[in-house]
């Protein structure tokens, strides 16, 4: 018995590498038909990137390609189609950016509904413009993704997020464009020890906005959820704007976060506050409930037209 279970143990292992890559792609190495990534913050690494990014895809539909440390740039727009993990050697040293800080969308993750592509310990660095009109980092609709201790800088929106199901962990994520968000979600998925806040100095629009689904027909419930969260900076409207399009469907819970702007809740199925550092203004249309929070800089009151559910709370009249 002991020896027919470790048989069939290792036929599984084996079937599973035999699935996958089994082993990590170095970019910076020529092979498999691709050039080698040059990473010297000048020369455009989009071909070799991606070449390395298709093969692993088209052979074995997923696996993890290594970013050594350096300093990566793309002209184009680098697309993940399945799912492949992109992993540096952290988001201090290894950055894939724009080239010549060009407002190119610099990431689309593209892959079918049980992918769970992503990246991990790197930074994408995209247009610092005020003006610009492309996002840093795209999720294509309906896609899970997980990204893991990575920072997203630049564009119109840092991280335009249409996926579902992903998980986004320990990451900073920040837009450079005035009339930008630093997350701008028609999905659904869950945010963990996340930093919504501008880079010093830099001004966007909202740290978090919310629409209706990205997609037609639409997935149902929208479901966000964010643990840990820090919605803080300087915003020329709110720290959180949601807005479902009257579609009833958008539920967002938020525990233990800080908000240093004005919450704004247009149209929304449920919104739900716990433990969360209230900084300036809640104003609500849609239901909300409000338990254990606290305003930090002044006694507020909770305005809109939206029905409260409210407890322990501490200077935060509903």
């Amino acid at each position: 018995m002991i020896i027919r279970s470790l048989t069939i143990i290792t036929g599984l292992l084996l079937s599973t590498v035999a699935g996958h890559a089994g082993y990590p792609i170095d970019v910076t190495v020529a092979q498999n038909g691709c050039a080698g990534a040059v990473a010297n913050d000048g020369v455009d690494d989009y071909t070799a990137i991606q070449c390395h990014i298709n093969y692993m895809n088209t052979n074995f539909g997923g696996g993890i390609l290594v970013f050594p440390s350096g300093a990566y740039d793309t002209s184009q727009t680098l697309v993940v189609p399945g799912a492949e993990m992109l992993t540096g050697m952290g988001a201090a040293v290894t950055s894939i950016s724009s080239l010549d800080g060009a407002d190119v969308k610099v990431l689309r993750f593209d892959g079918p509904a049980n992918s769970f592509g992503g990246m991990d310990s790197i930074r994408i660095v995209c247009s610092q413009s005020t003006e610009a009109k492309q996002p840093c980092v795209h999720v294509s609709h309906n896609v899970p993704v997980t990204f893991r201790d990575s920072h997203i800088w630049g564009g119109q929106h840092g991280l335009q997020q249409d996926g579902v199901d992903g998980m986004i962990i320990n990451c900073i994520i920040a837009a450079a464009a005035l009339d930008g968000a630093n997350l701008f979600s028609r999905g659904a998925n869950w945010y963990i020890r996340t930093k919504f806040n501008p880079y010093a100095g830099q001004t966007v629009r909202y740290a978090y906005a919310q629409n209706d689904w990205a997609q037609t027909p639409n997935n149902g419930l929208q479901e966000n959820h964010f643990v840990d969260c820090d919605f803080s900076g300087t915003f020329t409207h709110d720290a959180v704007a949601i807005y479902d399009n009257n579609t009833n469907q958008a539920i967002t819970t938020f525990e233990g976060s800080v908000f240093s702007a004005p919450v704004t809740i247009t149209a929304a199925r449920a919104t739900l506050f716990n433990g969360i550092e209230f900084g300036s203004t809640i104003d609500s249309d849609a239901p909300i409930s409000l338990v254990g929070n606290y305003a930090v800089n002044a006694p507020i009151t909770v305005t809109g037209s939206g029905t409260r559910a409210c407890a322990g709370n501490l200077q935060i009249t509903c």
